[in-house]
């Protein structure tokens, strides 16, 4: 079997450049700023699930954070008040800044999950009513 070897994006910005009538920078830039918010999005946790157009979506593990908060809780309690130098403190802020943030993630994905559940069972439910057929009588055929 043979496969085309992949194409680079400065292939790609030159064609759309030219396809659009626009300067090569200007393009190349308009790429950039795209993919630097979807790498920021992903890194950020700033949402369950991001959807590239033409290229897939991307959707969190829920046991991938909940390791992480037990991860955070550990390392938070490694840190003793007696043995507190400013930048002892200054990492525990950046931990407890995380644990926030990854915790803040873990409601929107069971809020998601939620909702995701309520669609399905409205879906099947309206499924079922409409496959159902009405009674006919008894089965063993005695009609009352």
């Amino acid at each position: 079997m043979y496969t085309l070897p992949p194409k680079k994006a400065k292939e790609f910005v030159e064609v759309t450049a030219k396809k659009l009538e626009m300067n090569q920078e200007f393009v190349q830039d308009a790429i950039d700023f795209y993919w630097k918010e979807v790498r920021k999005s992903l890194s950020e946790l700033r949402s369950p699930r991001i959807v590239v157009a033409n290229f897939g979506s991307f959707q969190i593990k829920h046991w991938k954070l909940e390791d992480q908060v037990k991860i955070y809780e550990n390392h938070l309690k490694k840190y003793n008040p007696e043995n507190m130098t400013f930048q002892k403190h200054k990492l525990k802020e950046d931990v407890e800044g995380r644990l926030k943030c990854v915790i803040k993630m873990v409601e929107m994905v069971e809020h998601d999950s939620q909702k995701r559940k309520i669609v399905k069972q409205k879906r099947y439910a309206n499924q079922t009513e409409n496959n159902m057929e009405e009674p006919e009588g008894d089965l063993s055929g005695n009609q009352e």
